[in-house]
């Protein structure tokens, strides 16, 4: 399971780094696609064949809403690879994360 995603019912789409290349146990094998899903409702959070999650109870930020997802059997279009080639997905988060502290700073 993912934990700490923000927002996580709500979206129509999200990132998700996944194993492309089951030969490799490092972040060579690794892609970033983009998945579509189905927004939830408070009754049913994540309506997506093979997602399912629940929200993570935290203190504060109310307006914020975590949760935990899972991932059986979840499919994900091959033309939703971001990037042209797999085994970019872990070079792909690292840029992710430096312009993240860059505006956070």
């Amino acid at each position: 399971p993912k934990t700490w995603i923000t927002h996580a019912a709500r979206t129509h789409v999200m990132t998700l780094l996944a194993r492309t290349d089951p030969d490799t146990s490092d972040h060579r094998g690794l892609s970033m696609f983009l998945a579509e899903k189905t927004p939830g409702t408070d009754a049913e959070p994540f309506p997506t064949p093979g997602m399912t999650g629940g929200e993570i109870e935290v203190l504060g930020y109310r307006g914020m809403k975590e949760y935990e997802l899972g991932f059986d059997g979840f499919a994900v279009k091959q033309a939703n690879l971001l990037g042209g080639a797999e085994g970019k997905g872990f070079k792909q988060l690292m840029e992710t994360f430096e312009s993240a502290r860059i505006q956070t700073a």
